[in-house]
């Protein structure tokens, strides 16, 4: 499925929290979905889901609701933090990124999480589903771009990042191909090519 509005364009295939080691929540977003938010705790609690429910806190009309869910989270045993200078989703996934990276999520209703996430994967509950979203606002009428480590140029259409900091930005957004580094390829969960195969590679693609 695909989604276009203000923030961009997106595909989203079907997903679930159970996928993920850990899974970051913008609490206001998900729970102003549901008609009793408190279900939201207690669902995560009795699942067994490991969580960290991230609640906005930067202005002060955020401040009833979020002694609410700071209550909620103190009754149900789970692991809160407090967003002071910036929206949740935001924070959600720098935390994600900062403490667990890949193979966790950030749960959200907000599209700006796929913006800021870089390893973190980017779930957006929807209709009562979650959704694991990509974003493919880049141009190419919803191709995604294939981002190669490791070398220093590339065929016309691929990109060349020369950082892993860098590299990490576009996992979830691009084809990633890391050239000769087998062990950082596995920490990601991408493809890896020895520099001949690359080559080689290279030389037939020109040919194309």
């Amino acid at each position: 499925m695909r989604v276009e509005n203000r923030k961009g364009r997106f595909s989203l295939r079907p997903d679930s929290v159970a996928n993920y080691r850990r899974v970051y929540v913008d609490v206001f977003s998900v729970a102003a979905s549901l008609s009793q938010p408190e279900e939201l705790f207690a669902s995560a609690a009795e699942a067994g889901v490991r969580a960290v429910f991230v609640v906005d806190a930067w202005h002060e009309s955020h401040m009833p609701l979020a002694r609410r869910y700071l209550e909620l989270c103190r009754r149900y045993g789970l692991d809160c933090r407090l967003s002071e200078s910036k929206p949740a989703e935001i924070y959600a996934a720098e935390l994600c990124d900062a403490e667990c990276g890949a193979g966790c999520a950030v749960l959200t209703r907000d599209y700006d999480a796929v913006k800021a996430a870089g390893r973190c994967a980017v779930l957006i509950f929807r209709q009562g589903r979650f959704w694991r979203v990509e974003d493919i606002s880049e141009p190419g009428g919803g191709r995604m771009d294939v981002v190669v480590y490791g070398v220093e140029d590339a065929p016309e259409g691929f990109r060349v990042v020369e950082s892993v900091e860098e590299l990490r930005r576009y996992m979830g957004k691009a084809v990633i191909v890391v050239v000769g580094d087998e062990g950082l390829a596995e920490e990601l969960g991408v493809v890896c090519l020895s520099r001949e195969e690359w080559g080689e590679f290279v030389r037939r693609y020109g040919q194309i």
